[in-house]
């Protein structure tokens, strides 16, 4: 899980690899904004990183080689910007400034 640097989006993995986008800015009505499913094997999301500077999300799993990169900026709709391979399964990622 992640929540945007501004604290109204809410950025949840599941087990089965579905990744869901809640806007909480209500936070007595949660409001499902997107959902996505990354991993078609079902792979889980076991990470969920939210840069520091409100830019990007980095989303993994550990049974997988893959770390989809997205915004987490509203005002993109949170655009799914691609991937990146690794050489093995990924353990955790972020990235450093």
């Amino acid at each position: 899980m992640g929540v945007s640097v501004d604290g109204h989006s809410v950025f949840i993995g599941f087990e089965a690899g579905e990744f869901n986008i809640f806007d909480v800015s209500n936070r007595q009505n949660p409001r499902l904004i997107k959902q996505f499913r990354f991993y078609e094997d079902e792979s889980p999301i076991t990470n969920v990183h939210v840069t520091d500077d409100g830019v990007f999300l980095l989303i993994s799993s550990s049974e997988s080689d893959t770390i989809w990169i997205m915004s987490q900026d509203p005002a993109r709709d949170y655009d799914c910007f691609g991937f990146i391979k690794m050489e093995g399964y990924v353990l955790s990622c972020m990235i450093s400034h």
